[in-house]
């Protein structure tokens, strides 16, 4: 039986500090110091520079959760294989460019220990945005149960996040929200689309944030958000953007450049 929601507030850790995409990696070069994405390099770095971090969650073969970004191993490995495909020991085979593995939720978690506030994305597992079954809710739930440390979760799809809140109400949920246009998302139809760019999802899912893209930020379905719903933004990648940002939202992800550490009071 399915519990109704409250939305639960986004914190202040949430707020005062830029969080870090992907943790604080040198994706460009631009850092030079082997920070590989998603890598536990980057989130120490992230850590220590006092940032915030944003993470995407998907799933092994065998139902791990495990810290990494893309479908597919294509971009970071030129392997064509999709990560659901390949089972935890498989994928602990591969090294970053930095050396070092594939992080585990659970080796996340255990590396951060609360010391600064962690966004989690689940991945979609259909590619569709629907209400297919899937365990990545329950998977990271069980992991957070003992978790103490500032952490909020989101999604584009707002099924999986209310799949998520029936099964630990308390921690903040949020929705990832853009201009979804049609170009961007083939295999979603235009109802289906308008759905999301309205950001309808935000009452089923009792949210308290969303994260909006950047360049977005002047919509007006955003505009229209009540008072007490958190604004961040992403992917902000310089100071101009940063500037733009901030006119319009609370907070940002960030990466390729160092904002200041401090965004609000």
């Amino acid at each position: 039986m399915s519990r109704s929601l409250t939305a639960i507030p986004l914190g202040k850790a949430f707020l005062n500090s830029p969080i870090a995409h992907r943790g604080l990696h040198d994706c460009n070069g631009s850092f030079g110091s082997g920070r590989t994405e998603n890598s536990s390099a980057a989130f120490e770095a992230a850590i220590t520079a006092g940032y915030g971090i944003e993470i995407d969650i998907q799933l092994s073969a065998d139902k791990v959760a495990i810290v990494f970004h893309d479908y597919t191993l294509d971009r970071l490995f030129d392997i064509n294989e999709k990560v659901s495909d390949l089972s935890l020991n498989v994928l602990k085979n591969f090294r970053l460019e930095n050396g070092q593995k594939i992080l585990t939720f659970d080796e996340f978690l255990e590396l951060v220990s609360g010391r600064v506030p962690v966004l989690v994305e689940l991945k979609d597992q259909s590619g569709f945005l629907d209400d297919s079954s899937s365990d990545i809710e329950d998977v990271v739930a069980e992991s957070l149960r003992k978790y103490s440390g500032p952490i909020a979760i989101m999604s584009f799809n707002p099924n999986s996040v209310w799949l998520f809140g029936q099964r630990l109400p308390n921690i903040p949920r949020g929705l990832v929200t853009e201009d979804f246009k049609k170009c961007d998302w083939p295999a979603l139809n235009v109802s289906k689309l308008e759905e999301l760019r309205r950001i309808k999802g935000l009452q089923l899912v009792a949210a308290s944030f969303i994260s909006h893209k950047h360049s977005d930020l002047v919509s007006k379905y955003v505009a229209r958000l009540p008072s007490n719903i958190n604004i961040l933004s992403w992917t902000v990648r310089n100071n101009k953007e940063l500037e733009l940002a901030l006119n319009r939202s609370d907070n940002i992800t960030f990466e390729g450049f160092r904002p200041p550490q401090r965004i609000a009071s």
